[in-house]
């Protein structure tokens, strides 16, 4: 490793400069690795590779949510339920900016228990992304 002392400022800048690109460049092989790896577990219906001392497999990706249908929940939430109901959901409204209404879904989901019709649209909003392929040695 380059000490500080070792280098010239200048040399220091092209040192990090240099890093940097081969970060990104590793960053890139990774991904079309990645992309790769998925594509032969799909030829094969896989979800887990195992070669040698290493193991591919895949690993959900963190749902993101449809607002608009989760909007739907206010209106079948009894009112005695009120309370759990604010816990789970922000309205829009403004600060010094205009805020955004946001949903807990975690806490949002226990009000399932009041109208099935509340489960079915939390599933209904819910938006899957690609699952992210992990490569890790075998444990």
């Amino acid at each position: 490793m380059v000490t500080d002392t070792q280098l010239t400022n200048a040399g220091l800048m092209a040192r990090h400069i240099h890093n940097r690109q081969v970060i990104d460049q590793m960053a890139q092989e990774n991904h079309a690795i990645e992309v790769e790896l998925k594509a032969r577990m799909a030829e094969v219906g896989a979800t887990v590779l195992l070669e040698g001392d290493c193991k591919a497999d895949l690993v959900p990706s963190v749902p993101t949510w449809d607002y608009g249908k989760l909007r739907a929940i206010i209106e079948l939430v009894p009112p005695a339920a009120k309370t759990e109901l604010d816990a789970a959901y922000v309205p829009a409204h403004e600060e010094v900016v205009q805020v955004a209404e946001k949903f807990n879904v975690t806490k949002l989901k226990p009000l399932a228990k009041y109208d099935i019709a509340i489960g079915r649209i939390i599933e209904d909003a819910r938006l899957q992304g690609e699952p992210r392929i992990r490569v890790t040695r075998k444990e």
